[in-house]
């Protein structure tokens, strides 16, 4: 069963997160939120909670600062900034703080999908890493004392024997595991043994030292001392100790002691550098070994000295020897041979020198070496072998630990890079070479899914990968293992991939794959052409590029939308300057025309014909500056309020009937007009409103005949037309009986000047009046075909 994931939601608007914890925990059954909306009450309840989900815009203390003072108290725990008032600014800010995500608000459920993943993707990491540290201070636990005899004891039986046990109890190795541990614990103290055992076991004390008395194999007594304490054992507690006789404690006290210190002052070291310069020190002054180097792998077949001995330093005139794999030397042979097989070699008269020395040379896994060397030529003892093999495990953890922090630094430099790319490609780009540059993967590549989210196209791949592949695969999102790792958003690490059930070429040249997830992006894939297995430190840091990697590419999206949005402007504000011509030059212009010889007309004749055409000019004078101004203004609506789409058509309706002398409201000899009682309310301007739709009702009366029909109401009033999608959309519609438009001329009837009336005075400009003031609320408007033939204009709201 899955570990709870415990999530405190911060957000001052109580309702906003309550939706959001409960969002959480519906999108993941092992998800618990815990709500609050000051970032100070969000503070006091930080004990047990695995992620922080938090708005940025909070009064007194903003998201950032929330971040700072958990930063304090916690650098790991995972934050996720999760606002509605987005900037590249503050998202830059974020990442500089050390958040561990960012995540735009957004409205559907498919946003709080999405920060639901964030967040287990981010716990899982963080724990992940937890539990790596705690895997190797286990390591180090049971590393550092094995000159003694280990154990690990497990429902009273032995698990787990080494030499150093086997020898102490008299009694061959392997066949110690299994048996009981109380059978060589002596009558009179096994009383005391059960009573240390059972205080380490329920937690009375971490670790414990005493002495008893063990009767071997052979009936001999022996006297030990124990250091033991409690560890977690295939996943149940068990009892981890090491023995020692009392007559060797006292030598080996003060060995293990030093060995100790060295190794906190090797978990405290800071580079590669610093770690091989405290390993020689101890092989002298712990070990006391003269001569003593720490050889690293440089590449090129070279093992480089990064710290040595004064003695070496000296031998070499300051400049102590590289060990070179193509060198056919006794000594380079040697210590190449070590550091290929990963085993330990002890040497007397055939030591990697000239001088005749006895010593080590261990391996520091695919570091390099410690080389350890005397002055005698004769083999070192077993006893000192073992130190040397202890010292060398912690020297090869120290490295790990370095090697990790550098590529972390390496991989928060290449974000840089990440984070400025313009585009999705680009982005792709400089993932495969940081991959390739920093990470070590020669063969990778980044698949981004397509529109359809159906097939992973190549975005960018490295060289090594085209060179052995000819071209990169496009993966299917249903059939691969690629795709298996993007659908269920888990990372997939495959020692043999041609083993894995979906992959889709049995006899692929990868053999070693890697693939992360990118969110709903895409995927990393990283491998090679032989076969092993991922370490999980290696794994642990390709989740940590791959969470660079996703957030590069949101950005590179959203700006992306960004520049297309500012395109669209730019096109919408050169229609609106053609508009703004048409109006002031085939509009006004005729309209004072006209407003002149009215008023010479009412001098001789003031009617009240002649009243009613200068009331009508009026209100188209007021019209067209109305819509002048709003031409060359260009700007989209800003104040809206809840209008009757219903109301408006009428008004609209008797305001045309005023203008064109008929529209009636039933007369089967006039244009009619019939609202249904289902027409919606909008947000919108009113009188933006009510002139897109004055433009639609006088559209459908021109082109109709003297008796059409006009309809309006909700989209999903009546049965639409067969080009119609049928999807669940809002907002109205106007509809008549007229002859309608065919299909290959709707869409250009929305363009300026497009008119099929021109003898009856049409001018193209009505409907795209339309298309503006849509536009300008950020609705859309088509035309189909309607239910009785004529034509229908949707806005879709």
């Amino acid at each position: 069963m899955e570990p709870t994931i415990r999530v405190l939601v911060v957000d001052d608007d109580p309702q906003l997160a309550e939706l959001t914890g409960l969002c959480l925990e519906r999108h993941g059954d092992d998800v618990e939120a815990v709500v609050e909306t000051t970032a100070a009450d969000g503070f006091d309840r930080l004990d047990g909670v695995d992620c922080v989900v938090s708005d940025y815009d909070m009064p007194e203390t903003n998201g950032l600062d929330f971040l700072a003072a958990v930063r304090e108290r916690d650098p790991d725990l995972p934050f996720v900034l999760f606002t509605a008032k987005g900037s590249e600014e503050i998202a830059s800010r974020a990442i500089s703080a050390g958040v561990t995500d960012y995540l735009r608000k957004g409205s559907g459920g498919e946003r709080y999908e999405m920060l639901a993943n964030r967040v287990r993707n981010a716990v899982e990491r963080h724990r992940a890493e937890t539990e790596l540290e705690r895997t190797e201070t286990r390591y180090r636990r049971l590393v550092e004392q094995e000159l003694f005899g280990i154990y690990i004891v497990q429902d009273g039986r032995i698990e787990y024997a080494n030499p150093g046990l086997a020898e102490i109890l008299g009694h061959d190795q392997e066949a110690l595991v299994g048996m009981e541990f109380a059978r060589f614990i002596d009558d009179e103290d096994l009383s005391l043994v059960r009573e240390q055992v059972r205080r380490r076991v329920e937690g009375e004390v971490d670790d414990i030292q005493y002495t008893f008395t063990i009767t071997r194999y052979d009936g001999r007594e022996v006297d030990v001392e124990v250091h033991g304490g409690v560890v977690d054992y295939g996943g149940e507690p068990a009892v981890m100790g090491a023995l020692v006789e009392v007559s060797d404690r006292e030598r080996r006290s003060r060995a293990i002691g030093a060995l100790n210190r060295a190794s906190r002052e090797l978990m405290r070291a800071g580079s590669r550098e610093s770690v091989a310069s405290v390993a020689v020190s101890a092989v002298e002054d712990i070990l006391h070994f003269e001569a003593a180097g720490v050889h690293l792998d440089h590449g090129a077949g070279a093992l480089a000295p990064v710290a040595t001995s004064e003695t070496v330093s000296a031998e070499f005139d300051g400049d102590p020897e590289t060990y070179r794999e193509d060198c056919g030397d006794r000594r380079h042979r040697l210590v190449w041979n070590v550091f290929r097989s990963q085993e330990r070699r002890t040497v007397g008269d055939d030591g990697p020198n000239d001088r005749r020395r006895g010593g080590v040379v261990a391996p520091l896994g695919d570091h390099g070496v410690l080389l350890a060397f005397g002055e005698r030529s004769a083999e070192p003892d077993e006893a000192t072998v073992e130190l040397v093999d202890l010292l060398a495990a912690n020297v090869e953890a120290a490295l790990d630990r370095t090697a990790h922090e550098e590529r972390l630094n390496e991989l928060h430099a290449a974000t840089r890079r990440l984070m400025t790319a313009p585009t999705r490609e680009d982005v792709a780009e400089a993932a495969v070479d940081t991959a390739r540059d920093v990470l070590g993967y020669e063969m990778n590549g980044v698949h981004l899914v397509d529109e359809s989210g159906e097939r992973l196209p190549p975005a960018a791949v490295s060289e090594r990968s085209m060179t052995l592949l000819e071209s990169a695969p496009t993966l299917s999102v249903d059939d691969s293992v690629a795709g298996e790792a993007f659908r269920r958003g888990e990372v997939r690490a495959y020692g043999d991939v041609r083993e894995a059930s979906q992959v889709a070429n049995t006899e692929t040249v990868i053999r070693r794959e890697l693939v992360v997830p990118l969110g709903d992006q895409g995927v990393f894939i990283a491998g090679g052409t032989e076969p092993g297995s991922f370490e999980e430190a290696e794994v642990s840091l390709a989740k940590v590029f791959a969470a660079n990697v996703e957030a590069a590419l949101t950005r590179a999206s959203r700006e992306a939308a960004v520049r297309e949005r500012e395109t669209e402007l730019r096109r919408q504000n050169e229609r609106l300057e053609e508009f703004a011509g048409v109006v002031s030059h085939d509009l006004r212009n005729p309209l004072e025309v006209a407003r002149g010889y009215t008023e010479l007309a009412r001098e001789s004749a003031d009617t009240e014909e002649l009243a009613a055409v200068s009331r009508a000019h009026d209100r188209l004078a007021t019209r067209v500056d109305e819509l002048l101004a709003l031409a060359r203004e260009g700007a989209p609506v800003e104040a809206v309020e809840t209008v009757d789409v219903g109301e408006v058509s009428r008004e609209a309706w008797r305001r045309i009937g005023d203008t064109a002398g008929r529209c009636g409201e039933g007369d089967p000899d006039e244009p009619t007009l019939t609202v249904a009682e289902a027409t919606p309310t909008v947000d919108a301007d009113p009188e933006r409103l009510r002139l897109l739709l004055e433009n639609l009702l006088s559209n459908a009366v021109e082109h109709g005949g003297e008796s059409v029909a006009v309809r309006v109401g909700p989209l999903g009033g009546e049965s639409r037309g067969a080009d119609e999608s049928g999807s669940a959309e809002t907002g109205f519609a106007v509809a008549d009986d007229g002859p309608g438009v065919p299909a290959e001329e709707r869409e250009a009837v929305f363009d300026y000047g497009h008119t099929t009336t021109q003898e009856r005075g049409g001018n193209g400009f009505g409907l795209a009046v339309v298309r503006t003031v849509a536009d300008a609320h950020g609705w859309d408007v088509r035309l189909v075909g309607s239910e009785s033939g004529g034509a229908r204009f949707e806005v879709v709201v």
